[in-house]
């Protein structure tokens, strides 16, 4: 994994070459399960580019929202950080325009599971970790919780009956679903020029 991660970051990050080249090697990293890294560097990629024709995003996303029975903590940072890569780069038209007729029948019921499930790391502990990491497992949390919602919120249509009435419903109250403030915001090590971003939204940086 570790030359998958220097090659999408110097190849493609940050020497601009076409991710789709290696579309069969991303095709096979789907079904590995440590390859969450590599695979948010690719998100990362594709929203840098801001193609919502790309075929790969929808299933890499769809990887992302699998936590299974029991997910370390690095891993869940990882996942947090993909998923709200992939929601800060797009309109909530063009998230739906990505998963097609699937947008209400899988991706939607995922999502909720996915937050369902931090929630339930939050309330009973999230995986063992160390201090920072653990603040930054619930700092994070939070920030997706809220940035889903607030997308969500965007959309008029029959979908905000079974989504946002979940998100606004459970998602709104608790110590850890606190309002966003300056405080709260994703710590996401990036890089420069990624739809979306600026250094100055960031309260705190992370260590790569």
């Amino acid at each position: 994994m570790k030359f998958l991660r220097k090659l999408v970051t110097m190849a493609v990050l940050e020497g601009g070459a076409d991710a789709m080249i290696f579309h069969a090697a991303w095709l096979y990293l789907l079904n590995i399960d440590e390859s969450a890294e590599v695979l948010l560097l690719l998100l990362q990629a594709f929203a840098k580019t801001h193609d919502i024709s790309n075929s790969l995003q929808e299933p890499i996303l769809h990887k992302m929202l699998l936590l299974g029975e029991s997910v370390d903590i690095n891993t869940l940072l990882q996942k947090i950080t993909a998923v709200a890569v992939f929601f800060n780069s797009y309109t909530i038209t063009e998230i739906i325009k990505i998963h097609d007729d699937l947008f209400e029948r899988t991706f939607l019921p995922q999502m909720e599971l996915f937050l369902r499930q931090l929630e339930q790391a939050l309330d009973g502990g999230s995986p063992a970790g160390n201090g920072a990491a653990q603040s930054t497992f619930e700092n994070n949390a939070r920030f997706l919780a809220l940035m889903v919602q607030e997308k969500l919120q965007t959309y008029r249509g029959p979908v905000r009956r079974c989504g946002d009435g979940y998100l606004r419903n459970n998602l709104s109250h608790g110590e850890w679903r606190q309002e966003l403030t300056s405080q709260v915001c994703l710590e996401l090590p990036h890089p420069a020029g990624v739809r979306g971003y600026s250094r100055r939204a960031h309260a705190s940086s992370v260590q790569p």
